[in-house]
């Protein structure tokens, strides 16, 4: 049985977790124009496309949880997929995260209005609809993390031991990308 230390270490634990949210959160908020109108060099640029924030996330009951990336989101918002109407003015608000039961369909969204610029909280009513788009998007964008080069050895006869040039480790072979956290990227898409 937990004693008092494992429960403050746990209710420590998950009260991080929803600062980091909300501070990530509001962050977006701030920024939200700012994502849209750099929406095509977000979706060309695996530094800007794979930051992951706690703010946008995809949570279903059954113990599955993906961060979104930054791309997808600009992606499926370009798409008018991950959008829905603002119970409050009816205008257009950009969706960040879903969490629910698949089963039941009770849900949870956090997003940001256009008109507004508010944090909009409340369930959605096509809640199977979202969370069918992100989890195939899930499949075609798995989390990605950046693979370090890997340098090999081998023999030759003429030349003993040598260096064999860098690859990656991952299946893809893909080039390498230095990982970028939310809040170094606003500076970034801001002096453009």
């Amino acid at each position: 049985m937990p004693n008092k230390s494992q429960h403050h270490e746990r209710d420590e634990y998950f009260r991080k977790i929803a600062e980091t949210r909300e501070r990530e959160l509001e962050l977006v908020r701030e920024h939200l124009g700012l994502f849209i109108e750099n929406t095509e060099l977000i979706l060309s640029r695996p530094e800007y496309f794979n930051i992951t924030t706690d703010a946008a996330y995809l949570g279903l009951m059954v113990g599955f949880y993906w961060r979104i990336p930054l791309g997808v989101l600009v992606m499926l918002w370009k798409e008018g997929k991950l959008m829905t109407t603002c119970p409050q003015c009816q205008g257009k608000t950009y969706v960040l995260s879903v969490n629910g039961s698949s089963g039941s369909g009770v849900n949870m969204f956090a997003g940001i209005c256009e008109k507004s610029a508010s944090i909009i909280r409340g369930s959605l009513a096509s809640f199977p609809e979202f969370w069918h788009v992100l989890l195939r998007m899930r499949e075609k964008y798995p989390p990605r993390k950046p693979q370090p080069s890997v340098r090999t050895k081998r023999f030759s006869w003429g030349e003993g031991i040598v260096d064999e040039p860098a690859f990656h480790a991952d299946k893809h072979n893909e080039p390498e990308f230095i990982p970028l956290d939310l809040q170094d990227v606003i500076p970034i898409l801001l002096s453009r």
